[in-house]
């Protein structure tokens, strides 16, 4: 146990009752357990338990408490909605969180997209979930979301005029950089990802 007085945590409460989460994190701790914050893409459009449309405080409020620390938080553009800076991307390693910061009434604000993205040598950035720990639906691989989407979905790749190719799925949208696409083979060399985000 780590204490049951947060914030100071240095007393015991033996004859306190022990919560479903409590006993969780007893026996990860005991055990050695991985307790790395995991992603699950599914029909569900959300980014651990966040739902989108989370105004911008909260929703970076929510994600920091699951992931940590963010690793970079900076306003960019999205070339399809207005003008920058619009959108506020808060990076945990290769996760990133899109939120809408400027209302265009073309939707709510908030947490619009995400996207997980792995380097060019096909590796996680520091600071974030693994790849590992995000489960991916239809037998997808994160190492070639492409080619595997095009194999399970049957759906036509698209690219698009900012270097995207692109696999709709309907429920999310599979997404890796590069001109040059092979539907039968991994994608070499590029940076890949999926997600919902403005790009």
């Amino acid at each position: 146990t780590k204490g049951c007085n947060p914030p100071t945590n240095d007393l015991f409460c033996p004859k306190d009752g022990v919560t479903r989460e409590q006993m969780a994190s007893f026996l990860t701790r005991a055990l050695k357990l991985d307790a790395s914050p995991r992603l699950v893409v599914s029909e569900v459009q959300n980014l651990g338990g966040v739902t989108m449309g989370t105004a911008e405080a909260e929703a970076v409020a929510d994600l920091t408490a699951l992931f940590g620390t963010p690793t970079d938080d900076y306003r960019l553009g999205c070339p399809y909605i207005v003008d920058p800076p619009n959108v506020r991307y808060v990076e945990w390693g290769s996760l990133t969180a899109a939120i809408r910061v400027i209302d265009t009434g073309a939707g709510p604000l908030g947490l619009m997209g995400w996207r997980y993205k792995l380097d060019l040598a096909g590796d996680p950035l520091p600071g974030g979930p693994l790849p590992s720990h995000v489960r991916m639906p239809d037998g997808l691989e994160i190492l070639d979301p492409i080619g595997d989407a095009a194999t399970v979905s049957g759906n036509p790749i698209r690219t698009t005029p900012y270097s995207w190719t692109v696999v709709n799925l309907g429920h999310f949208t599979v997404e890796a950089t590069g001109l040059v696409v092979d539907a039968t083979a991994p994608i070499d060399g590029v940076q890949q990802g999926l997600g919902f985000d403005c790009e």
